[in-house]
């Protein structure tokens, strides 16, 4: 399953660098490991990967279920059902835990980690109207290859197993309170 990376926890000029990497009209986003190999550039790496990552709509964690039904621990409507679909933004960058930073350079010297900041996650239904992008979402990754490799690599491979439900929209890091005392 893909690895989210905790981003809430970085620093503000840090974080910020985020929201300002994805398009404006985008207002939700992940920022996933990215476990393949990379190439010369990010933009060569996401187009020659032979894996891409894919979302599908997941019901708030601790949502209540539908009126007469009991819902206790995991059961089959806890489970992605799909349709599974590519995000719409998709960007690499290099995450560099230990000093809590963010490039979008990959530097030979660093221990940074490669990720995929993926947005633009709407649901399946196209109502009129203007979509509001989904607050929780499961991933997964699908390879993509041409049909006669497809054809070879049984059905199970095709995907990997779906993350858990992930939270797109995390509040932005703000300023703490000042607080005065007087005497």
């Amino acid at each position: 399953a893909p690895a989210v990376i905790p981003i809430a926890h970085l620093p503000s000029p840090e974080y910020q660098k985020i929201p300002r990497l994805v398009e404006q009209s985008f207002t939700a986003f992940l920022v996933v490991r990215w476990p393949w190999p990379l190439a010369a550039t990010a933009v060569e790496t996401l187009k020659t990967s032979p894996y891409v990552i894919e979302y599908c709509d997941a019901p708030q964690p601790g949502e209540k279920p539908p009126e007469g039904k009991v819902q206790e621990g995991e059961n089959v409507n806890d489970r992605p059902k799909g349709p599974w679909r590519e995000p719409n933004y998709t960007s690499l960058i290099f995450y560099d835990a230990d000093n809590s930073t963010i490039t979008t350079e990959f530097q030979a010297d660093s221990e940074a980690t490669p990720a995929i900041v993926i947005a633009g996650l709407y649901p399946t239904e196209s109502g009129g109207g203007i979509q509001m992008e989904l607050s929780f979402t499961h991933l997964r990754w699908r390879y993509r290859a041409p049909a006669a490799d497809m054809a070879r690599i049984p059905t199970p491979l095709h995907y990997s197993t779906a993350s858990g439900a992930e939270r797109t929209k995390v509040a932005r890091p703000t300023l703490p309170p000042e607080v005065q005392l007087e005497c």
